[in-house]
């Protein structure tokens, strides 16, 4: 299983001093944002039957980050993909930084909330990347 540094690394993101990258809430492949100043439209697939949208992290990482958290607003899921080198918009993304300290980025809560989720669900996400949770999630659990 690759590491979040080596997906990234595959990507094409040089991460300078950044020493694992979790890949941007993957709600960007679970919940594709259609958003735009005038536009916001939920995903499609929160209409599935409670219990099936698997967004939660594991026990093991659903906990606090000790470390130096530092949360920063992005203005719109565009600026997102570009603060966190996406292909894609996103909600959020953490940058992990040697053990101690993480970096999460996450979109205005009016564009998580049109999504169906809420800012607390996602902040939980990103801080469980925080925590080394793999880009790759799994033990995924549903909300």
């Amino acid at each position: 299983m690759k590491s979040c540094y080596e997906l990234n690394r595959d990507r094409g993101y040089s991460g300078g001093p950044v020493k694992s990258i979790s890949a941007a809430l993957t709600l960007l492949a679970l919940v594709p944002i259609v958003a735009s100043a005038q536009e916001i439209k939920p995903a499609p697939y929160l209409m599935r039957p409670p219990g099936t949208v698997r967004v939660l992290p594991p026990p093991e990482f659903d906990r606090p980050y000790t470390g130096k958290l530092t949360i920063e607003r992005a203005e719109t899921p565009e600026d997102m993909q570009r603060i966190c080198n996406l292909k894609k918009p996103a909600l959020a993304c953490a940058f992990a930084y040697d053990g101690t300290r993480c970096r999460i980025v996450i979109v205005p809560d009016e564009f998580i909330r049109a999504t169906g989720y809420t800012p607390e669900i996602v902040l939980r996400h990103e801080r469980a990347h925080c925590l080394n949770w793999p880009a790759d999630h799994p033990g995924q659990r549903p909300l």
